[in-house]
């Protein structure tokens, strides 16, 4: 979603208001149920298909935990019928999935084999997706720097982020990158920042940075609300971990998401119980997050299920639900695209270079600069006011006799 202009100046955010999410009155869906109830599975989503991978079923418990299915998305939300996809090489269970290039990964967890029983391990399996859906074989790519479970993980330009997790005694802090090669297998892991506590905990990617959301620390036995986020350097290292907006509650064994400039958090279990809570925050230019507003709550009560997102829906799927194992499958439209943005005016006085932009009130903006139309600048961020205006301002437009301009949403 672009526009363009041609100007005489740079561009730079004069003023920035972080604004409140209103929350999503969108429903809850069920749609296709899964073959079985399961719980601690992972579940991604690419290209039009949902990917559930491992796991303990109701049936079979961990017996299951080989299993992967997959389902075509229909444009309104509801998918088809699971498919048994290709079998994992060895039962997996409490380990994080994620998907990039067209690839499927799943990483860590307890592994199981008759012969070593249940270990947590360091490998990772990645299958290819092939055209209709259906996956290769699984390979395995370079381990994780230890063994974990309960990891949290996410993608970010062409780069997968694992951050904390459990090896067995205790909490990890530890974060670790590895760059996805062409054949879907991995670099070998570096060693970025570490978190300021031992934790487990859900890990997004959005805007630029990273983000670790609630989970537990210390043993596991302090359930927390707290959010760090992370800037993503071009070469992917880390920046260093802040805290940001804290959740409403403190929440474990949830899930989280990222999707269209926005974090959500959904379900989980804390010192009350389990809840069905959905939560939504605005994630701005500059790694902190706008206040949480509250969103439409699950239909029932949920812990350690599968979720993913695609850019229209978000989707849930099995789980814990208080007093037994769930099979079903929601999903929940995204908010609409703002409309696409129109610079309304603009003004060259006395070396200052202003702008305008129009757009869907409420929502965050950034702007590129390039001289070539090639080479993108990032030169600011802002987000529409109630009347749907956003004012951009230069103070050094004279340093610059042409420049091109691009806004674009979500955030970069």
């Amino acid at each position: 979603m672009r526009k363009l202009l041609r100007a005489c100046s740079v561009l730079m955010v004069a003023s920035v208001t972080s604004l409140a999410l209103t929350g999503l009155a969108a429903p809850w869906v069920q749609t296709t149920s899964l073959p079985d109830t399961y719980t601690d599975h992972s579940m991604v989503y690419a290209s039009n298909y949902l990917y559930q991978a491992g796991g303990s079923s109701g049936a079979d418990g961990i017996g299951d935990g080989m299993n992967v299915f997959y389902a075509q998305v229909h444009t309104n939300g509801t998918i088809g019928n699971w498919i048994a996809g290709t079998p994992l090489p060895e039962v997996v269970f409490y380990h994080a999935g994620v998907t990039a290039n067209g690839f499927v990964y799943v990483l860590g967890g307890y592994h199981f084999t008759p012969e070593n029983g249940d270990v947590i391990s360091a490998v990772i399996y990645y299958a290819k997706i092939n055209s209709d859906g259906s996956l290769g074989s699984w390979l395995t790519a370079k381990p994780l720097p230890k063994p974990l479970f309960s990891l949290g993980a996410s993608v970010w330009n062409n780069r997968i982020y694992v951050i904390g997790g459990c090896d067995g005694p205790e909490l990890s802090s530890n974060v670790y990158s590895a760059t996805i090669q062409a054949d879907g297998s991995l670099s070998d892991w570096i060693t970025q920042r570490s978190l300021p506590v031992t934790i487990f905990t859900q890990a997004n990617a959005a805007n630029g940075f990273i983000y670790a959301l609630g989970g537990a620390i210390n043993d596991g036995s302090m359930i927390v609300n707290t959010v760090y986020s992370s800037k993503i350097n071009a070469d992917g290292t880390l920046s260093g971990w802040n805290q940001t907006t804290q959740l409403p509650q403190q929440e474990c064994l949830f899930g989280a998401v990222a999707a269209n400039g926005r974090l959500f958090s959904i379900g989980g279990y804390n010192d009350v119980g389990f809840n069905g809570s959905f939560d939504i925050a605005v994630a701005n230019g500059d790694g902190s997050l706008g206040a949480w507003s509250i969103g439409t709550s699950l239909p029932q009560p949920l812990a350690r299920f599968g979720f993913a997102a695609s850019e229209s829906y978000i989707f849930v799927s099995g789980g814990y639900n208080n007093n037994a194992n769930s099979s079903a499958v929601y999903s929940m439209a995204l908010p609409a695209p703002p409309t696409a943005p129109q610079f309304v005016s603009r003004s060259f006085t006395n070396g200052n270079f202003q702008l305008q932009l129009a757009s869907t009130t409420n929502t965050g903006f950034g702007l590129l600069a390039s001289t070539n139309l090639t080479s993108w600048t990032n030169i600011g961020w802002g987000f529409t006011g109630t009347n749907g205006l956003l004012s951009f301002q230069d103070t050094n437009a004279a340093k610059f006799p042409k420049r091109f301009y691009r806004a674009y949403w979500p955030l970069p």
